[in-house]
Protein backbone atom coordinates (compact mmCIF):
# COMPACT_ATOMS: atom_id res chain seq x y z
CA UNK A 1 0.00 0.00 0.00
CA UNK A 2 2.84 2.39 0.86
CA UNK A 3 4.59 1.69 -2.45
CA UNK A 4 1.35 2.21 -4.35
CA UNK A 5 0.75 5.55 -2.60
CA UNK A 6 4.33 6.69 -3.35
CA UNK A 7 3.91 5.74 -7.01
CA UNK A 8 0.60 7.54 -7.22
CA UNK A 9 2.15 10.66 -5.72
CA UNK A 10 5.06 10.27 -8.11
CA UNK A 11 2.78 10.79 -11.08
CA UNK A 12 2.61 7.34 -12.79
CA UNK A 13 0.16 4.44 -12.55
CA UNK A 14 1.02 0.87 -11.56
CA UNK A 15 0.26 -2.10 -13.78
CA UNK A 16 -3.38 -3.08 -13.88
CA UNK A 17 -3.80 -5.88 -11.35
CA UNK A 18 -6.50 -6.69 -8.86
CA UNK A 19 -4.41 -5.71 -5.85
CA UNK A 20 -3.18 -2.56 -7.47
CA UNK A 21 -6.65 -1.63 -8.59
CA UNK A 22 -8.02 -1.92 -5.09
CA UNK A 23 -5.15 0.12 -3.67
CA UNK A 24 -5.60 2.69 -6.39
CA UNK A 25 -9.28 2.87 -5.54
CA UNK A 26 -8.42 3.41 -1.90
CA UNK A 27 -6.00 6.17 -2.89
CA UNK A 28 -8.61 7.77 -5.11
CA UNK A 29 -11.14 7.57 -2.31
CA UNK A 30 -8.73 9.23 0.11
CA UNK A 31 -8.12 11.99 -2.41
CA UNK A 32 -11.78 12.41 -3.29
CA UNK A 33 -12.64 16.14 -3.41
CA UNK A 34 -15.67 15.66 -1.17
CA UNK A 35 -13.60 13.83 1.45
CA UNK A 36 -10.87 16.44 1.31
CA UNK A 37 -13.44 19.19 1.66
CA UNK A 38 -14.99 17.49 4.66
CA UNK A 39 -11.57 16.98 6.24
CA UNK A 40 -10.72 20.64 5.72
CA UNK A 41 -14.08 21.61 7.20
CA UNK A 42 -13.44 19.44 10.28
CA UNK A 43 -9.95 20.92 10.70
CA UNK A 44 -11.36 24.41 10.41
CA UNK A 45 -14.06 23.60 12.95
CA UNK A 46 -11.46 22.21 15.38
CA UNK A 47 -9.32 25.32 14.98
CA UNK A 48 -12.35 27.52 15.49
CA UNK A 49 -13.37 25.54 18.58
CA UNK A 50 -9.84 25.84 20.00
CA UNK A 51 -9.83 29.60 19.41
CA UNK A 52 -13.29 29.84 20.98
CA UNK A 53 -12.11 27.92 24.07
CA UNK A 54 -9.10 30.21 24.45
CA UNK A 55 -11.36 33.24 24.11
CA UNK A 56 -13.69 31.84 26.77
CA UNK A 57 -10.72 31.27 29.08
CA UNK A 58 -9.61 34.87 28.65
CA UNK A 59 -13.15 36.11 29.30
CA UNK A 60 -13.63 33.80 32.29
CA UNK A 61 -10.42 34.68 34.09
CA UNK A 62 -10.98 38.36 33.32
CA UNK A 63 -14.39 38.12 34.99
CA UNK A 64 -12.85 36.32 38.00
CA UNK A 65 -10.17 39.00 38.35
CA UNK A 66 -12.69 41.85 38.13
CA UNK A 67 -15.07 40.17 40.60
CA UNK A 68 -12.25 39.49 43.07
CA UNK A 69 -11.03 43.09 42.78
CA UNK A 70 -14.55 44.41 43.44
CA UNK A 71 -14.91 42.15 46.48
CA UNK A 72 -11.58 43.26 47.93
CA UNK A 73 -12.28 46.96 47.35
CA UNK A 74 -15.78 46.54 48.79
CA UNK A 75 -14.30 45.01 51.94
CA UNK A 76 -12.27 48.15 52.60
CA UNK A 77 -15.25 50.22 51.54
CA UNK A 78 -17.42 48.55 54.18
CA UNK A 79 -14.82 49.25 56.88
CA UNK A 80 -14.71 52.90 55.87
CA UNK A 81 -18.50 53.25 55.84
CA UNK A 82 -18.80 51.66 59.26
CA UNK A 83 -16.07 53.97 60.52
CA UNK A 84 -18.17 56.96 59.40
CA UNK A 85 -21.14 55.87 61.52
CA UNK A 86 -23.03 53.47 59.23
CA UNK A 87 -24.15 50.53 61.37
CA UNK A 88 -23.71 46.99 59.99
CA UNK A 89 -27.49 46.43 60.17
CA UNK A 90 -28.37 49.54 58.17
CA UNK A 91 -25.54 48.96 55.69
CA UNK A 92 -26.60 45.36 55.04
CA UNK A 93 -30.26 46.37 54.72
CA UNK A 94 -29.56 49.06 52.12
CA UNK A 95 -27.02 47.05 50.11
CA UNK A 96 -29.20 43.94 49.96
CA UNK A 97 -32.21 45.99 48.87
CA UNK A 98 -30.33 46.87 45.67
CA UNK A 99 -31.14 43.38 44.40
CA UNK A 100 -34.72 44.58 43.89
CA UNK A 101 -33.68 46.55 40.78
CA UNK A 102 -33.56 43.20 38.98
CA UNK A 103 -37.35 42.77 39.17
CA UNK A 104 -38.25 45.64 36.77
CA UNK A 105 -35.54 44.39 34.43
CA UNK A 106 -37.07 40.88 34.46
CA UNK A 107 -40.59 42.20 33.88
CA UNK A 108 -39.44 44.44 31.03
CA UNK A 109 -37.58 41.55 29.44
CA UNK A 110 -40.68 39.32 29.75
CA UNK A 111 -42.85 41.98 28.12
CA UNK A 112 -40.42 42.42 25.20
CA UNK A 113 -40.17 38.65 24.73
CA UNK A 114 -43.96 38.27 24.81
CA UNK A 115 -44.46 41.02 22.21
CA UNK A 116 -41.84 39.49 19.94
CA UNK A 117 -43.34 36.01 20.19
CA UNK A 118 -46.81 37.36 19.51
CA UNK A 119 -45.56 39.17 16.43
CA UNK A 120 -43.81 36.03 15.17
CA UNK A 121 -46.99 33.98 15.67
CA UNK A 122 -49.08 36.50 13.74
CA UNK A 123 -46.50 36.50 10.95
CA UNK A 124 -46.55 32.69 10.83
CA UNK A 125 -50.34 32.73 10.61
CA UNK A 126 -50.21 35.05 7.60
CA UNK A 127 -47.35 33.29 5.81
CA UNK A 128 -48.15 29.64 6.57
CA UNK A 129 -49.17 27.75 3.39
CA UNK A 130 -51.04 25.17 5.45
CA UNK A 131 -53.40 27.78 6.82
CA UNK A 132 -56.74 27.28 5.11
CA UNK A 133 -60.11 28.85 5.65
CA UNK A 134 -62.07 26.97 8.29
CA UNK A 135 -58.96 25.27 9.73
CA UNK A 136 -59.29 25.95 13.47
CA UNK A 137 -57.02 23.18 14.78
CA UNK A 138 -53.87 25.00 13.68
CA UNK A 139 -54.66 28.15 15.66
CA UNK A 140 -55.91 26.14 18.64
CA UNK A 141 -52.65 24.18 18.86
CA UNK A 142 -50.67 27.42 18.75
CA UNK A 143 -52.73 28.89 21.57
CA UNK A 144 -52.36 25.72 23.65
CA UNK A 145 -48.58 25.78 23.20
CA UNK A 146 -48.39 29.41 24.26
CA UNK A 147 -50.55 28.76 27.34
CA UNK A 148 -48.42 25.78 28.35
CA UNK A 149 -45.30 27.92 28.05
CA UNK A 150 -46.84 30.65 30.21
CA UNK A 151 -47.92 28.09 32.83
CA UNK A 152 -44.41 26.62 32.91
CA UNK A 153 -42.89 30.07 33.38
CA UNK A 154 -45.40 30.83 36.15
CA UNK A 155 -44.44 27.63 37.99
CA UNK A 156 -40.73 28.46 37.70
CA UNK A 157 -41.28 31.98 38.97
CA UNK A 158 -43.43 30.72 41.83
CA UNK A 159 -40.74 28.22 42.81
CA UNK A 160 -38.06 30.93 42.63
CA UNK A 161 -40.12 33.23 44.89
CA UNK A 162 -40.69 30.49 47.48
CA UNK A 163 -36.98 29.65 47.52
CA UNK A 164 -36.17 33.36 47.91
CA UNK A 165 -38.60 33.55 50.83
CA UNK A 166 -36.80 30.66 52.55
CA UNK A 167 -33.27 31.79 51.67
CA UNK A 168 -33.59 35.48 52.55
CA UNK A 169 -33.26 35.15 56.38
CA UNK A 170 -30.11 33.05 56.02
CA UNK A 171 -28.69 35.29 53.30
CA UNK A 172 -29.30 38.49 55.26
CA UNK A 173 -27.86 37.00 58.46
CA UNK A 174 -24.81 35.79 56.52
CA UNK A 175 -24.05 39.25 55.10
CA UNK A 176 -24.90 41.05 58.33
CA UNK A 177 -22.46 38.92 60.35
CA UNK A 178 -19.84 39.29 57.63
CA UNK A 179 -20.16 43.10 57.62
CA UNK A 180 -20.12 43.12 61.42
CA UNK A 181 -16.84 41.17 61.47
CA UNK A 182 -15.10 44.04 59.63
CA UNK A 183 -15.48 46.16 62.76
CA UNK A 184 -13.54 43.58 64.79
CA UNK A 185 -10.92 42.03 62.53
CA UNK A 186 -8.85 42.75 59.44
CA UNK A 187 -9.81 42.41 55.78
CA UNK A 188 -7.04 39.84 55.39
CA UNK A 189 -8.60 37.63 58.06
CA UNK A 190 -12.00 37.92 56.41
CA UNK A 191 -10.55 36.96 53.03
CA UNK A 192 -8.52 33.96 54.21
CA UNK A 193 -11.21 32.54 56.50
CA UNK A 194 -13.97 33.07 53.92
CA UNK A 195 -12.04 31.16 51.25
CA UNK A 196 -11.23 28.21 53.51
CA UNK A 197 -14.44 28.20 55.55
CA UNK A 198 -16.82 28.31 52.59
CA UNK A 199 -15.09 25.36 50.89
CA UNK A 200 -15.06 23.40 54.15
CA UNK A 201 -18.72 23.86 55.05
CA UNK A 202 -19.91 23.45 51.47
CA UNK A 203 -18.29 20.02 51.16
CA UNK A 204 -19.79 18.78 54.43
CA UNK A 205 -23.23 19.93 53.32
CA UNK A 206 -22.74 18.34 49.89
CA UNK A 207 -22.09 15.00 51.59
CA UNK A 208 -25.14 15.31 53.80
CA UNK A 209 -27.72 17.03 51.60
CA UNK A 210 -26.60 16.54 48.00
CA UNK A 211 -25.35 12.97 48.64
CA UNK A 212 -21.98 13.74 47.09
CA UNK A 213 -19.41 10.98 46.67
CA UNK A 214 -17.02 10.56 49.59
CA UNK A 215 -13.36 11.22 48.81
CA UNK A 216 -10.31 10.85 51.04
CA UNK A 217 -8.60 13.54 48.99
CA UNK A 218 -11.29 16.01 49.98
CA UNK A 219 -11.08 14.89 53.61
CA UNK A 220 -7.33 15.59 53.58
CA UNK A 221 -8.00 18.99 52.00
CA UNK A 222 -10.57 19.73 54.71
CA UNK A 223 -7.98 18.80 57.32
CA UNK A 224 -5.62 21.37 55.81
CA UNK A 225 -8.39 23.99 55.92
CA UNK A 226 -9.14 23.29 59.58
CA UNK A 227 -5.47 23.31 60.59
CA UNK A 228 -4.80 26.50 58.63
CA UNK A 229 -7.82 28.20 60.19
CA UNK A 230 -6.61 27.37 63.70
CA UNK A 231 -3.09 28.63 62.94
CA UNK A 232 -4.37 31.84 61.34
CA UNK A 233 -6.76 32.62 64.21
CA UNK A 234 -4.04 31.99 66.79
CA UNK A 235 -1.56 34.13 64.86
CA UNK A 236 -4.15 36.88 64.48
CA UNK A 237 -4.80 36.71 68.22
CA UNK A 238 -1.08 36.96 69.06
CA UNK A 239 -0.44 39.81 66.64
CA UNK A 240 -3.36 42.09 67.50
CA UNK A 241 -1.63 44.05 70.24
CA UNK A 242 -3.56 44.78 73.46
CA UNK A 243 -5.72 42.12 75.11
CA UNK A 244 -8.99 43.80 74.12
CA UNK A 245 -7.95 44.08 70.46
CA UNK A 246 -6.90 40.42 70.48
CA UNK A 247 -10.28 39.34 71.80
CA UNK A 248 -12.06 41.48 69.21
CA UNK A 249 -9.94 39.96 66.44
CA UNK A 250 -10.73 36.45 67.65
CA UNK A 251 -14.45 37.28 67.82
CA UNK A 252 -14.28 38.75 64.30
CA UNK A 253 -12.64 35.57 62.99
CA UNK A 254 -15.36 33.50 64.65
CA UNK A 255 -18.10 35.64 63.09
CA UNK A 256 -16.44 35.27 59.69
CA UNK A 257 -16.50 31.47 60.05
CA UNK A 258 -20.20 31.56 60.98
CA UNK A 259 -20.86 33.71 57.91
CA UNK A 260 -19.00 31.19 55.75
CA UNK A 261 -21.18 28.39 57.13
CA UNK A 262 -24.39 30.30 56.36
CA UNK A 263 -23.12 31.11 52.87
CA UNK A 264 -22.51 27.40 52.30
CA UNK A 265 -26.08 26.63 53.42
CA UNK A 266 -27.47 29.23 50.99
CA UNK A 267 -25.34 27.80 48.16
CA UNK A 268 -26.60 24.27 48.83
CA UNK A 269 -30.25 25.40 48.95
CA UNK A 270 -29.90 27.24 45.64
CA UNK A 271 -28.11 24.28 44.06
CA UNK A 272 -30.77 21.85 45.28
CA UNK A 273 -33.96 23.77 44.56
CA UNK A 274 -32.86 25.94 41.62
CA UNK A 275 -30.53 23.50 39.84
CA UNK A 276 -31.51 24.19 36.23
CA UNK A 277 -32.77 27.74 36.41
CA UNK A 278 -31.82 29.97 33.55
CA UNK A 279 -30.50 33.50 33.81
CA UNK A 280 -34.01 34.99 33.85
CA UNK A 281 -35.18 32.80 36.76
CA UNK A 282 -31.97 33.42 38.71
CA UNK A 283 -32.31 37.18 38.24
CA UNK A 284 -35.95 36.95 39.35
CA UNK A 285 -34.85 34.97 42.42
CA UNK A 286 -32.33 37.61 43.50
CA UNK A 287 -34.81 40.37 42.68
CA UNK A 288 -37.35 38.76 45.01
CA UNK A 289 -34.67 38.48 47.68
CA UNK A 290 -33.99 42.20 47.42
CA UNK A 291 -37.70 43.06 47.48
CA UNK A 292 -38.29 40.95 50.61
CA UNK A 293 -35.29 42.60 52.24
CA UNK A 294 -36.60 46.06 51.33
CA UNK A 295 -40.09 45.34 52.71
CA UNK A 296 -38.87 43.80 55.99
CA UNK A 297 -35.61 45.46 56.99
CA UNK A 298 -36.13 49.09 55.99
CA UNK A 299 -39.29 49.49 58.16
CA UNK A 300 -37.37 47.79 60.98
CA UNK A 301 -34.55 50.32 60.65
CA UNK A 302 -37.08 53.17 60.71
CA UNK A 303 -38.64 51.75 63.90
CA UNK A 304 -35.20 51.49 65.51
CA UNK A 305 -34.51 55.08 64.49
CA UNK A 306 -37.77 56.31 66.08
CA UNK A 307 -36.92 54.35 69.22
CA UNK A 308 -33.53 56.03 69.45
CA UNK A 309 -31.57 52.85 68.71
CA UNK A 310 -30.41 53.93 65.26
CA UNK A 311 -28.72 57.14 64.12
CA UNK A 312 -29.82 56.93 60.50
CA UNK A 313 -31.38 60.41 60.66
CA UNK A 314 -27.99 61.95 61.44
CA UNK A 315 -26.12 60.35 58.54
CA UNK A 316 -25.46 62.54 55.46
CA UNK A 317 -27.12 61.77 52.15
CA UNK A 318 -23.70 61.20 50.58
CA UNK A 319 -23.17 58.21 52.86
CA UNK A 320 -26.47 56.65 51.75
CA UNK A 321 -25.48 57.15 48.14
CA UNK A 322 -22.15 55.42 48.76
CA UNK A 323 -23.92 52.45 50.38
CA UNK A 324 -26.33 52.09 47.45
CA UNK A 325 -23.44 52.34 44.99
CA UNK A 326 -21.65 49.66 46.99
CA UNK A 327 -24.76 47.47 46.73
CA UNK A 328 -24.91 47.89 42.96
CA UNK A 329 -21.20 47.23 42.48
CA UNK A 330 -20.60 44.53 45.08
CA UNK A 331 -23.92 42.73 45.36
CA UNK A 332 -24.99 42.99 41.72
CA UNK A 333 -22.07 43.53 39.34
CA UNK A 334 -19.59 41.22 41.06
CA UNK A 335 -22.15 38.42 41.35
CA UNK A 336 -22.96 38.67 37.64
CA UNK A 337 -19.27 38.61 36.76
CA UNK A 338 -18.86 35.57 38.97
CA UNK A 339 -21.79 33.84 37.25
CA UNK A 340 -20.34 34.54 33.80
CA UNK A 341 -16.94 33.27 34.99
CA UNK A 342 -18.57 29.98 35.98
CA UNK A 343 -20.25 29.90 32.57
CA UNK A 344 -16.99 30.50 30.66
CA UNK A 345 -14.44 28.41 32.61
CA UNK A 346 -16.51 26.21 34.91
CA UNK A 347 -17.05 26.25 38.70
CA UNK A 348 -13.73 24.59 39.57
CA UNK A 349 -11.55 27.14 37.80
CA UNK A 350 -13.73 29.96 39.07
CA UNK A 351 -13.38 28.72 42.66
CA UNK A 352 -9.62 28.42 42.31
CA UNK A 353 -9.58 31.95 40.93
CA UNK A 354 -10.91 33.22 44.26
CA UNK A 355 -7.40 32.82 45.66
CA UNK A 356 -6.32 35.92 43.74
CA UNK A 357 -8.00 37.96 46.49
CA UNK A 358 -5.22 37.06 48.95
CA UNK A 359 -2.30 38.79 47.16
CA UNK A 360 -4.59 41.74 46.39
CA UNK A 361 -5.31 42.23 50.09
CA UNK A 362 -1.63 41.84 51.02
CA UNK A 363 -0.59 44.48 48.47
CA UNK A 364 -3.27 46.95 49.62
CA UNK A 365 -2.39 46.39 53.29
CA UNK A 366 1.30 46.95 52.62
CA UNK A 367 0.61 50.13 50.64
CA UNK A 368 -1.76 51.53 53.27
CA UNK A 369 0.41 50.25 56.15
CA UNK A 370 -2.58 48.48 57.64
CA UNK A 371 -1.03 45.00 57.96
CA UNK A 372 -1.53 44.47 61.71
CA UNK A 373 -1.09 40.73 61.19
CA UNK A 374 2.59 41.47 60.42
CA UNK A 375 3.23 43.14 63.77
CA UNK A 376 5.66 40.56 65.21
CA UNK A 377 7.67 37.63 63.93
CA UNK A 378 5.77 34.87 65.70
CA UNK A 379 2.42 36.21 64.47
CA UNK A 380 3.84 36.55 60.94
CA UNK A 381 5.05 32.93 60.98
CA UNK A 382 1.70 31.62 62.22
CA UNK A 383 -0.25 33.74 59.73
CA UNK A 384 1.92 32.76 56.76
CA UNK A 385 1.84 29.04 57.59
CA UNK A 386 -1.89 29.20 58.30
CA UNK A 387 -2.62 31.05 55.04
CA UNK A 388 -0.55 28.59 52.99
CA UNK A 389 -2.25 25.65 54.70
CA UNK A 390 -5.73 27.07 54.07
CA UNK A 391 -4.93 27.79 50.42
CA UNK A 392 -3.56 24.25 50.01
CA UNK A 393 -6.79 22.81 51.36
CA UNK A 394 -8.81 25.18 49.20
CA UNK A 395 -6.97 24.12 46.04
CA UNK A 396 -7.38 20.46 47.02
CA UNK A 397 -11.13 20.84 47.45
CA UNK A 398 -11.55 22.82 44.23
CA UNK A 399 -9.42 20.59 42.00
CA UNK A 400 -10.97 17.37 43.30
CA UNK A 401 -14.54 18.40 42.48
Amino acid sequence: RAMSERRTKGGFSPPPSSTTTSNEGAGDESEDPVTLARSAEVDGANQGRSAWCKLNQVKGFSCVTCAAFIWVVSSYWVRDLEGQGMTPLLLTSLANSMFSVLLPVCLLKDWITSKRQKGEEEENVLLSPSRREGDEDWGQSNNNGRLEGEEGKYEKRKNAFLVALCVWPLWFTCLYIYNWSFVLTSVMSNTILSIGGTSLFTYFLELRVMKAKFSWTKVAAIGFCVLGTVLWCFGNYRGSGPEEDSRNALLGDFLCLISSGLYAVVSIIIGKYLPKSGEAEMAFFWGCTGLINLCVMMPLNVILCLAGQNNMQDLPAKLYGMVMLKGLMDNLLSNYMWAYAVLFIGPTSANVGMSIETPMVVIIDLITRNATYLSNRRAVALNVVGAITIMTGFFGLSLSR
